[in-house]
């Protein structure tokens, strides 16, 4: 009998003093960092991109969506938001 696959899920949330990138333009960034300091597959793992009311100025929805990748030799490519 072979031991479970670990999974894991990942919710990155954009916080208003958040300077730097976006989490949507680092997307795969974060996701490559996520896996190889998890040391996981990519397909062991789900990211969840989170905005709440507060994240920008203006802002008054919460919202989450999984975002999905093509991994090339532990490469994120082509981000697709759902």
């Amino acid at each position: 009998m072979q031991p479970p696959r670990r999974r894991a899920v990942f919710i990155a949330t954009e916080i208003k003093e958040n300077q730097e990138q976006s989490i949507t333009n680092a997307a795969e960034e974060l996701a490559m960092q996520l896996v190889t300091a998890f040391n996981l597959e990519p397909e062991q793992a789900r990211f969840i991109e989170h905005y709440t009311s507060e994240s920008f100025e203006g802002s008054s929805e919460t919202s989450f969506d999984e975002v999905t990748f093509d991994w090339q030799e532990r490469q994120a490519r082509n981000p697709q938001w759902r």
